[in-house]
C-alpha cells in the first residue's frame, strides 16, 4: 500500500463499521471514449440550411464515459466480516458507493455491494 493508503486505513482504524458494511477508498476512476454523430448547427447555419426541411449535416463528438465497475481499497471492516480484510483490492458498482464526508477520500459500501475480491 501507499502512504496515502496507509494514512487512511491509520484514520480509519478507530471507526468500526456496523454489521454489513465497509470503509473504502476509491481509485481512479475507468473511463473510455465513445464517438456519438450528432447535428452541426455550425455548418448548417454557414451553408442556410433550414434544419426542419433540410437534412442536417453530422459531426462526430467524442465523450469520456466511466464504467460501471470500479475498483477500491478495503480501510476497514465490520468485526464479523470474514472474507474482507483491510488491504484487499475489490471490484463494486459505482452507483452503490456512498461518501463518506468525516473522512476525505473514504467512501461507504454495503457487503454484499462488493462484487468480487481482486487478488494479485
Amino acid at each position: 500500500m501507499n502512504k496515502k493508503v496507509e494514512n487512511l486505513v491509520k484514520k480509519c482504524s478507530n471507526i468500526e463499521p456496523l454489521d454489513g458494511r465497509v470503509l473504502v477508498h476509491p481509485l481512479k476512476l475507468r473511463t473510455y471514449e465513445s464517438i456519438n454523430p450528432e447535428p452541426d448547427y455550425e455548418k448548417a447555419k454557414e451553408e442556410g440550411l433550414d434544419p426542419m426541411k433540410d437534412e442536417m449535416p453530422m459531426k462526430q463528438k467524442l465523450y469520456n464515459v466511466n464504467y460501471a465497475y470500479q475498483r477500491a481499497i478495503v480501510l476497514q471492516t465490520a468485526p464479523n466480516e470474514p472474507k474482507l480484510k483491510v488491504g484487499d483490492t475489490i471490484i463494486y458498482k459505482v452507483s452503490n458507493l456512498i461518501d463518506f464526508d468525516i473522512l476525505k477520500g473514504v467512501s461507504l459500501l454495503k457487503n454484499f455491494e462488493v462484487i468480487a475480491i481482486e487478488r494479485i
